[in-house]
């Protein structure tokens, strides 16, 4: 009777579609998705770039106020930038929002072509292994849709043009440049180990609540059979030895998430008062003028926004 199953089984996965290959290209859906859209990321990375060069006239704007402006107590040269600054402003939140509406149709367009192909997978998978959590594969898929839309595709797009606040800083002065480039490698780092850290143990949270669950549905399948039985106590300690398991384990990501968390937070905390303390200590010495320490201030704290997200 075993042997019968087991090649109905393999019949009815052999008649399952397989995993398709688009335009013979040799790539799996995903890749050859987002192959099909890349030049959507590029006029993206173009924008961001612009969104980029345009985030450096609030920068300059305070700059030569203070440099400038209140030397002088000249309105008009007050009026005459506040303008300026408004229109580059106006065009930059313009260019955000032509950004954002390029993600949501690429994130859709994504959803639709790849949602037969992941449900596909998750039925020929699930009669394959009965262990696999079907609501979890289809869920990835909205987490995928939803990468696109949020901060996290956007930050990747900002994290190269780091470089430009670099050598803007370097244009104001080097230790400027230096103190970004120190807080970048720190953030960078600290991103690294937490990750290195935290994934294997999610990774056994996650397999332990999906066998939790197959536990619990299979047992739901015969529930009058088992209660009749006597073997609910059995079936519950079974389920309960993998949800404890899973318990564990996502409680030691989440302590350790937390230690990392606490750090990165002080770090970011400790950043705005480091950053002002070197600007006021190159003004003080001569090196920068007062408009340049607020300039420095705000493209530190730029540089370091994608990291911080």
């Amino acid at each position: 009777m075993s042997e019968n199953t087991s090649d109905n089984l393999d019949k009815n996965e052999s008649a399952l579609p397989k995993d398709k290959v688009i335009s013979g290209d040799g790539r799996k859906p995903l890749a050859s998705m987002l192959f099909q859209v890349r030049r959507t990321f590029y006029y993206a990375f173009g924008i961001t770039f612009l969104i980029d060069m345009l985030s450096l006239a609030p920068m300059l704007y305070m700059e030569s106020v203070f440099d400038r402006v209140l030397s002088t107590q000249n309105g008009t040269t007050l009026v005459s930038l506040t303008v300026i600054v408004a229109l580059f402003i106006l065009f930059w939140s313009s260019l955000e929002w032509i950004r954002s509406r390029m993600m949501v149709r690429l994130s859709l367009r994504i959803d639709w072509d790849l949602s037969a192909d992941v449900f596909d997978a998750s039925f020929r998978r699930y009669i394959g292994r009965k262990n696999v959590n079907v609501h979890q594969m289809m869920g990835d898929l909205v987490s995928l849709r939803d990468f696109f839309t949020g901060h996290g595709v956007l930050d990747l797009m900002d994290a190269p043009f780091g470089i430009i606040f670099i050598v803007f800083g370097l244009f104001i002065h080097p230790f400027l440049a230096m103190f970004i480039v120190f807080i970048l490698i720190l953030h960078v780092t600290l991103s690294y180990f937490t990750k290195q850290i935290t994934s294997p143990i999610l990774k056994e949270a996650s397999q332990a609540n999906t066998e939790s669950i197959r536990v619990a549905s299979n047992s739901l399948r015969n529930a009058e059979a088992s209660l009749a039985l006597g073997m609910l106590s059995s079936i519950r300690n079974r389920w309960y030895q993998q949800h404890r398991l899973y318990l564990q384990n996502q409680a030691n990501a989440s302590e350790a998430t937390g230690l990392m968390g606490g750090l990165s937070g002080f770090i970011m905390k400790i950043v705005p008062t480091l950053q002002m303390a070197l600007a006021a200590t190159l003004s003080i010495t001569g090196a920068i003028t007062g408009g340049q320490v607020i300039a420095a201030s705000m493209l530190i704290s730029k540089a370091t926004s994608p990291l911080q997200n």
